[in-house]
């Protein structure tokens, strides 16, 4: 009886232990969590939701032939610094339709396109 009372006790230290050893271990969140960078943010699918002159006043609803075919293309940004422009379902005349590179300028805050082809 006394052996198993000595077994059990060593077996609740080394658990003690083990269970110290694991959280004493482990990685506060923070550390793990990586802040994207603003390229990273960009990198995705894009479309036009507005288009507005320098003190504010939106033209996106106005009947304009390149504006109306302009809100339905899809710019997609890619974190390779590529990027292409597709027609949807009102095409551009001349189209918009093209492909290149893309770079963020002025401290980040402006996004630079350089076209390499034209897709149409």
């Amino acid at each position: 009886m006394k052996n198993s009372f000595l077994f059990g006790k060593y077996v609740l230290i080394f658990l003690f232990f083990s269970a110290f050893a694991g959280i004493s271990c482990k990685k506060d969140k923070t550390e793990d969590e990586k802040v994207p960078t603003k390229k990273e943010l960009l990198a995705n699918k894009w479309k036009v939701s507005n288009i507005e002159d320098a003190s504010g006043n939106s033209y996106i609803d106005l009947p304009i032939d390149q504006i109306q075919c302009l809100k339905d293309n899809t710019f997609t940004l890619r974190a390779d610094n590529s990027y292409t422009i597709d027609e949807g379902a009102v095409v551009c005349d001349p189209s918009t339709a093209e492909s290149g590179t893309w770079s963020l300028t002025n401290s980040d805050t402006k996004i630079e396109f350089t076209r390499t082809t034209d897709t149409h």
